[in-house]
């Protein structure tokens, strides 16, 4: 019975993966003081740094957790020193750090 779980759970997130098109292609990351914007191959939305739960921010990365089971990543390496800089010091702003 264990097992079939295991491999429902397993077909479960390969399935959704193939259906949510959206996940499969490149997201571009604009960020402000006031909101991070997303921007995908069919869509787009604008949130509130409230929108977070909490970060984990280190001097080679970043997390962004929406919630206990998702979070973004956002590696230093992406960003020029002064707009790391910038973006730990509006999320330390905004968002509870751990």
């Amino acid at each position: 019975m264990g097992f079939y779980y295991l491999w429902k759970y397993k077909k479960m997130g390969i399935s959704a993966y193939k259906n949510l098109v959206e996940f499969q292609h490149p997201f571009k990351y604009t960020f402000t003081s006031e909101k991070l914007f997303l921007t995908g191959k069919n869509s787009s939305s604008d949130l509130n740094w409230e929108h977070y739960e909490f970060a984990i921010v280190t001097k080679n990365i970043i997390l962004l957790y929406p919630n206990k089971l998702r979070f973004t990543i956002f590696p230093a390496k992406y960003f020029t020193p002064d707009e790391f800089q910038t973006l730990t010091k509006w999320i330390k702003e905004k968002v509870k750090c751990k």
